[in-house]
């Protein structure tokens, strides 16, 4: 019988900031390196904290969560909550050596779970990475989002 890993998504802290960054921007320089990105600007965002301390406009709060396998940090999940049960999956990322062992799909389980009252989710992937847009779509049940935005996925759940 196979076993997953230990893994525990527990809030983070300010202390781990630092190294969630580093994880983050090593994660998505990876995916970058392997999917064909074109433009190193595009990663200038994963290389700072700016996901971890700064709300969009209109949120009304924000959860950082940081995921552990036993006592190992390995990624890092953000999620900013706007009126009316709407949220958006800011950031969600795995380490590279921690990547394909279903991780990143026991992390959407958790925060589906976690935000049972959540009425819509929006998520944007990267433009570079077909492996993230089949991703939430196939593994965490997004849908495209029809309009500007070619890369932008969302969930709807309980409409009335």
């Amino acid at each position: 019988m196979l076993t997953m890993p230990p893994i525990s998504f527990l809030p983070a802290t300010e202390a781990e900031v630092p190294a969630l960054v580093a994880l983050m921007a090593t994660a998505f320089a990876d995916d970058y390196r392997r999917h064909g990105g074109s433009d190193p600007h595009d990663l200038a965002p994963y290389t700072t904290d700016g996901f971890f301390h700064s709300w969009p406009f209109g949120c009304t709060d924000t959860d950082r969560y940081a995921i552990w396998y036993a006592n190992t940090l390995i990624g890092g999940i953000v999620v900013w909550e706007f009126a009316g049960g709407e949220y958006v999956l800011g950031l969600l990322f795995v380490a590279p050596a921690y990547q394909n062992q279903g991780i990143g799909r026991r992390a959407w389980q958790f925060l589906d779970t976690s935000y049972p009252h959540a009425r819509h989710w929006a998520v944007a992937a990267t433009p570079w990475s077909a492996k993230n847009r089949h991703f939430y779509r196939h593994s965490c049940g997004f849908q495209p989002v029809r309009g500007a935005n070619p890369h932008g996925y969302e969930q709807v759940r309980g409409a009335g």
